[in-house]
């Protein structure tokens, strides 16, 4: 005989990072994206970010739109509208100290958790980042630029123009999701594009993002301007009392060109 139990378990999301390592040199400083897996509607989210050395501190800057409540080591999010699938929470912050006397640092994203719209309050795996700290050069970086090759899309056309990182689309009504599709330079590069359904957008804009292998990082903004059609009404009164009178216009005419008619016939008659 088999007994069979029923025990709840409650799904765990993962907290990530686009990077989970990252080498910077002393007085360098860089930034990390974190994002949220939501599988359902979520109102806010919270962890705990704590770096383990003073050379190489770290803070949180939260994604615009989201409000950020810091207490202590603890950022709590709470998001205007629920937020659901692959969501970007916003940026760790790191600088390197100048005199840094340590090889490595850590910064963890822990105790996660996740409240629902249906009330529930769903643990997220931590997360963290490990980074090494390198030696000064002398050789000033080139920095990268215009990571995109170009955007493809069979809806509308987007010509990208070097160093310029805003652009403006307008769409028909009867568009409801875009299909963009964002082709890097180098193939190595990680692109991130941000929902394209119409409804769903956030300030009315599509985001890309692009980060190179050696983590140098573009976003482009795509606007999008939804164009409705004007319904043209039409007064039915003044339309009815217009078209009455063209009516009798109509047949004003017609009865004056039928009389000449007859008038033409009987005169030849008379002339026979």
């Amino acid at each position: 005989m088999f007994v069979l139990f029923l025990i709840p378990i409650n799904v765990t999301y993962a907290l990530s990072l686009d990077n989970n390592e990252l080498t910077l040199a002393k007085g360098e400083n860089g930034t990390v994206d974190v994002y949220a897996d939501l599988e359902e509607k979520t109102k806010s989210v919270s962890f705990s970010l704590v770096f383990t050395s003073y050379d190489v501190p770290a803070s949180f800057k939260a994604e615009a739109g989201f409000k950020n409540k810091i207490n202590a080591t603890k950022n709590t999010l709470t998001f205007t509208e629920p937020q659901e699938g692959k969501v970007k929470l916003g940026t760790i912050e790191i600088d390197v100290s100048k005199t840094a006397k340590v090889n490595k640092g850590t910064i963890k994203l822990s105790n996660v958790t996740a409240s629902t719209s249906s009330g529930k309050v769903i643990k997220l795996n931590p997360t963290e980042l490990t980074v090494t700290v390198g030696t000064s050069s002398n050789t000033e970086k080139v920095k990268e630029s215009n990571l995109l090759k170009e955007i493809k899309s069979d809806i509308v056309t987007i010509d990208l123009q070097d160093n310029v990182y805003t652009y403006e689309i307008n769409l028909s009504e009867d568009v409801e999701e875009l299909d963009l599709q964002a082709v890097p330079k180098d193939e190595k590069s990680k692109v991130l594009i941000s929902n394209q359904k119409i409804s769903d957008l956030k300030d009315g804009t599509i985001t890309i993002t692009v980060t190179s292998s050696s983590n140098t990082k573009e976003e482009y903004k795509i606007k999008v301007n939804v164009l409705k059609t004007e319904k043209v009404e039409i007064d039915k009164e003044e339309f009815e009392a217009d078209t009455s009178y063209k009516r009798k216009w109509v047949v004003v005419i017609i009865v004056s060109a039928v009389t000449s008619v007859f008038g033409l016939i009987l005169s030849r008659k008379k002339g026979e």
